[in-house]
């Protein structure tokens, strides 16, 4: 062998050696997934979701959870339709994506570490007669479910177990999403239209806008005229972007909340078709002014804490564009 050929291995054979010991270092120095996938859903579509509660009196609180107040119902049922999430128990009503979105991770979240595959380890966390039980359903009919059992002494991770599976610990920040209500889930937007997808908007009768895909807004009554697209547009975002503070209930007397004869009633519609007619009530001060409100298509009643849509409060005279396309 050549010196020159003896040199060359020598040089291949050290930086292997060094690969070697830096990928060892890597190894032990990169971050490890840790943790026990619990349910294999890869590929799956969740259909519906049902939490039942046997024993509420016995979920814990931990200091600083978030929980809106009002009760705890034995059972709450979420099905998704047309793309959207519905609860169907205990009360009939749209969903909010994002809370849902934390029901699922109760599915879809790995466990902490394994604790015990014994069969007297189910009945030592709880999980012989699971205080809640998370049941999911995909569309294609597999079923998958996860009992809920005590918490741990630190109060940072429940006791779960997969149906006939071994007990693992689960972080109470994804499991405690069980300790709450319906009101938790239900979806806050007075409007579900989304603001850019409006065409029409028509306030207590008095002034109708309608959105020409070309030229942009008008205003179609009392009078056609042009409107201010920008103007516009803002009113539309302001109704979007109101927010329910609080959940009356269904089937109240209107008269109560000021909704027989609506302070403002307004009409909205958007590119596909989708229609809302929302009644504004009676105002209140909490401290700060607030209203009752109703969707025509729905039987709730709710309050919102803030001032109504400031485009309410202005004349034809501010929407209007002149003639010669300069603001008036």
């Amino acid at each position: 062998m050549s010196r020159t050929s003896f040199k060359t291995n020598a040089v291949i054979i050290c930086l292997l050696i060094i690969g070697a010991i830096a990928y060892a270092v890597l190894k032990e120095c990169l971050p490890v997934r840790t943790g026990f996938t619990l349910f294999d859903l890869k590929g799956l579509d969740p259909l519906s979701i049902k939490i039942s509660r046997t024993r509420p009196s016995e979920l814990v609180y931990r200091p600083g959870m978030t929980r809106l107040p009002g009760p705890v119902e034995p059972e709450l049922e979420f099905v998704k339709a047309h793309g959207d999430w519905q609860i169907i128990a205990p009360k009939r009503c749209h969903a909010s994506l994002q809370t849902v979105n934390l029901a699922l991770m109760l599915f879809y979240a790995r466990a902490g570490r394994k604790v015990s595959g014994e069969p007297d380890a189910v009945k030592q966390f709880g999980l012989d007669k699971p205080s809640v039980t998370a049941t999911l359903k995909t569309s294609s009919g597999k079923e998958f479910r996860l009992s809920v059992g005590y918490i741990n002494p630190t109060q940072s991770s429940y006791f779960v177990r997969p149906e006939q599976g071994d007990v693992f610990l689960m972080s109470a920040d994804i499991v405690e999403i069980v300790n709450q209500g319906l009101n938790y889930f239900r979806d806050r937007r007075v409007s579900r239209l989304n603001a850019e997808d409006v065409v029409l908007l028509n306030i207590s009768q008095k002034i109708k806008f309608k959105k020409d895909p070309v030229s942009g807004w008008w205003i179609e009554s009392p009078f056609r005229t042009r409107a201010k697209d920008e103007d516009v547009e803002r009113l539309a975002e302001q109704i979007s972007g109101l927010r329910i503070s609080e959940f009356i209930d269904e089937y109240q007397d209107m008269k109560k909340y000021g909704l027989d004869i609506p302070v403002f009633c307004v009409e909205i519609e958007d590119k596909n078709g989708n229609k809302e007619t929302i009644l504004f009530g009676k105002s209140v001060f909490l401290p700060k002014r607030g209203f009752y409100i109703k969707r025509v298509e729905e039987s709730w009643i709710y309050m919102i804490k803030s001032d109504i849509p400031e485009g309410f409060k202005k004349s034809i005279q501010d929407f209007r564009e002149s003639s010669d396309g300069k603001v008036r």
